[in-house]
């Protein structure tokens, strides 16, 4: 089966143990502390479920990154244990994850080849604001780690803010992002080792603004689910679909329908 690190979780009931967590309310870990893991990312790996965010911190700083990743595991998807910071930011000044930057969206996939684990992020330096518009990655033997940093870069020249990485079938892996102000989606191929961007890559959604990618593949068909761009506002989600990973692309409907019983929401207010 084709996999990909998503950025949303579904969750469903099950018959005994625990209830499933529900929208609208902190979820709590197997210790009874509040799962801090935002913007996250699942990777299957094994028989479990290992679930990668940004850990962050109360007030006003909250949105910079001074802990790093923070990796959680489950077996059914509603108990979630803490695994620690698999990512840690440094001390160290002028360094690419120096803490007080900005890390966003983390996702990890495994190299089948290689055996390691890589992690994909949307960086910004300390200080820039949102201005760098960076990808970091980083590697490790374990899936929970510890990640050693390697380096940031923007793929191609290219800007890359809201990212995701999609591992095909014939395990060649691909790093969707928002680039170019976030007016367009870019796909650029992965080298054989994940480590770095080949010179393959395409255009999607040009000019429609798309955030928070998560891509799978049904039936013959990539998917692409994502968000305008509001920011922290919630709007309609929108999706797409293509034969060919690279494209063409073809912009579908808002995927959602009728209303959110857990808050009464309905299809146009999604985040």
């Amino acid at each position: 089966m084709k996999n990909a690190v998503l950025a949303v979780i579904f969750f469903s009931g099950r018959a005994a143990s625990a209830a499933a967590p529900e929208n609208g309310k902190i979820w709590y870990d197997t210790a009874g502390h509040p799962v801090n893991a935002h913007g996250g990312g699942i990777l299957k790996d094994g028989d479990a479920w290992y679930w990668f965010g940004e850990h962050k911190i109360y007030g006003d700083f909250g949105n910079r990154a001074y802990v790093g990743v923070h990796c959680y595991s489950s077996k059914d998807l509603v108990d979630w244990t803490d695994r620690g910071i698999a990512l840690s930011v440094t001390n160290e000044v002028g360094h690419d994850i120096e803490a007080g930057c900005i890390i966003e969206r983390p996702k990890v996939v495994r190299n089948a080849k290689t055996g390691k684990y890589v992690m994909f992020f949307h960086l910004e330096l300390k200080g820039k604001g949102y201005s760098e518009a960076r990808v970091g990655i980083a590697v490790a033997d374990k899936v929970t780690g510890p990640y050693a940093f390697l380096k940031s870069l923007r793929p191609n020249g290219h800007q890359s803010r809201d990212q995701t990485v999609f591992v095909d079938n014939d395990g060649a892996a691909y790093h969707f992002f928002s680039s170019n102000h976030n007016k367009t989606m870019r796909i650029i191929r992965l080298s054989d080792d994940y480590l770095s961007h080949t010179k393959t890559e395409a255009v999607m959604a040009d000019g429609d603004k798309t955030e928070a990618p998560a891509i799978c593949f049904k039936d013959g068909w990539y998917f692409l689910i994502g968000s305008g761009c509001t920011g922290w506002m919630s709007n309609p989600a929108r999706s797409y679909r293509a034969r060919s990973i690279m494209g063409p692309w073809e912009r579908l409907e808002n995927p959602c329908v009728r209303v959110n019983p857990a808050n009464g929401l309905g299809p146009e207010r999604t985040w």
